[in-house]
Parts: structure tokens; C-alpha cells; sequence
């Protein structure tokens, strides 16, 4: 998936929804913007693993005006190897999470901007590799 945007701008659901979904399958999300995801719980792009252990890729793309996470991902008890590389993720109120990451497998998290939210970088149980996020 590439060079395209996602604006949820006007949009109201209840729970959670993202920009982006990809769920369970390989690939590379690369330049892609998504935006005002932030109508309840909105994520810019989610990206969940499983049984058959996808590897992802989301790179060089901008997020911004969520209300809960910028990038998100988990493995759902499956598997999930994930890269997070060249993307810039903005939330101009001061809240959310820039990079959220749930029981990833494997997750490398490279050169990244992460501004303006309430957390830069989350984990919770994701083996996680850092360099040059800031």
C-alpha cells in the first residue's frame, strides 16, 4: 500500500477504527498520510498479526490528528514482525500515543519524529529494537 491519503476528517464511530487497517498479511505500508482519525478512540494505521506471523513494514509516511495512537500493533497471540522506519507522527493536542506496541513479536522502530502526544513510544510485552527515534 502506498501514496495515498486517509482523512477521517467529519467521521463519528464508536470504539476503536483506524485510518489503516492491515490485519494477518505481509507487506509495506510506505508513503501514506493519514489524518483526524479522532472521532473516539481513532488510530492512524493498525496493524495486527496471527497465526501466519506477517511480516510489515510502515515507512517514510505521516500520522497526525488521532485521538488514541498514531501507529499501532499487535500480535493477537499469533505472530507479528514489524518494522517502523521514516515516519513522522504528529497529534497537535497533547494526547495519544505517537507508537503503540501490544505483544509485538519482533519490532524495530528506527528514525522516526514522534511530536506532540501524551506518550512518544509505548510497549507492553514487544521485544523492541530503538535507534534514532525521536
Amino acid at each position: 500500500m502506498q501514496d495515498i491519503t486517509v482523512d477521517g476528517d467529519g467521521i463519528t464511530l464508536p470504539g476503536f477504527y483506524a485510518g489503516i487497517f492491515y490485519q494477518n498479511s505481509s507487506g509495506t505500508i510506505n508513503r501514506v498520510t493519514t489524518q483526524n482519525q479522532s472521532a473516539g478512540a481513532g488510530q492512524g494505521i493498525s496493524v495486527e498479526g496471527g497465526a501466519s506471523s506477517p511480516s510489515v513494514t510502515v515507512q517514510n509516511s505521516s500520522v497526525h490528528n488521532f485521538d488514541h495512537t498514531g501507529i499501532y500493533a499487535d500480535s493477537f497471540g499469533g505472530g507479528l514482525d514489524l518494522t517502523v522506519k521514516g515516519n513522522a507522527v504528529n497529534n497537535p493536542n497533547g494526547t495519544g500515543v505517537g507508537i503503540g506496541l501490544s505483544q509485538a513479536t519482533t519490532a524495530k522502530v528506527t528514525n522516526n519524529v514522534v511530536t506532540g502526544t501524551g506518550y512518544g513510544i509505548q510497549t507492553y510485552q514487544a521485544p523492541v529494537l530503538y535507534r534514532g527515534t525521536r
